[in-house]
Order: C-alpha cells, then structure tokens, then sequence
C-alpha cells in the first residue's frame, strides 16, 4: 500500500509539473505543438513456461504480485507535431522486478529488467474531424 501511496503522489506532482506544451509564433499560428507525459503506468502479466533440468512447468504471475515486487521504473512518452503534419515520438520504458521465494529444496531468487525504446517519425493525414498517422520508425527491446 505504501508503494501505490508513492506511486500515486508521484504521478500528481508530475502531471502538475509537466502539462502539455505548445509553441506558437507571433501571428498566433501554431508551428510545434509538445505532449509529454513523464510517468503512466502499464498493468502487465506474465506468464509462460519454465524449464529446469529437463522438466518443463507453467508460471503465471500477475500484475499485483509485480508491483509488490517492483524495484524500479523509469516511463517517459514524448510527442512533438510540426504545423500538423510531420511529427516525432520517443516513447522510453525500463523497469526492474526481483524477489526471493523459499522452497523445501532451495531458495529461487529472480531478477527481470526490460528495456523498450522506441524512436518514430511520422505524417499526419488530416481529413477534418479524423487523421491518420503513417508512422516509420525503430524499437529496442
């Protein structure tokens, strides 16, 4: 409970901090319009199969149990559109889990990191009240 507390005050603080930003030349005309969002969270799962020694067996563990286990994170989504047309996104994602489980054989001690960096360019189509985005770009996972 104490890291949703944490969790939560920090994400008002840097919402509070860091709106949306847009910048306009002097006839009032938009050139560069910025969004960031400095902190979201993603509610992930895993699951899958483990293979020790031969044995194969299924584990499932769910988004409660990671964020207990949560070490650290770092998630931060970066927009910029020119004049309404061409546009960029940085999109960063790291995060950190580790814990230790006791067994009657050994204890198992696991430690996750994942990195997903992604780096887009793109076009806007604009068609009055919808737009499309042909987006080409690069992800690192």
């Amino acid at each position: 409970m104490k890291k949703a507390i944490i969790v939560g005050t920090i994400l008002m603080v840097m919402v509070g901090i860091c709106p949306s930003a847009q910048a306009v030349d002097s006839a009032d005309t938009k050139n560069w319009e910025f969004n960031l969002a400095p902190f979201y969270l993603w509610a992930v799962s895993l699951s899958g199969d483990v293979t020790m020694k031969g044995q194969t067996n299924p584990v499932t563990v769910d988004f409660g149990d990671i964020f207990d286990n949560l070490e650290a994170a770092f998630i931060v989504h970066f927009e910029g559109l020119y004049r309404n047309r061409w546009g960029f996104i940085v999109d960063v994602n790291y995060l950190s889990i580790g814990g230790t489980q006791e067994t009657p054989i050994t204890d198992i001690k696991v430690d996750f990191d994942d990195t997903i960096a992604e780096f887009d360019g793109f076009y806007r189509f604009d068609r009055g009240d919808h737009a499309f985005d042909a987006l080409l770009g690069v992800r690192y996972n």
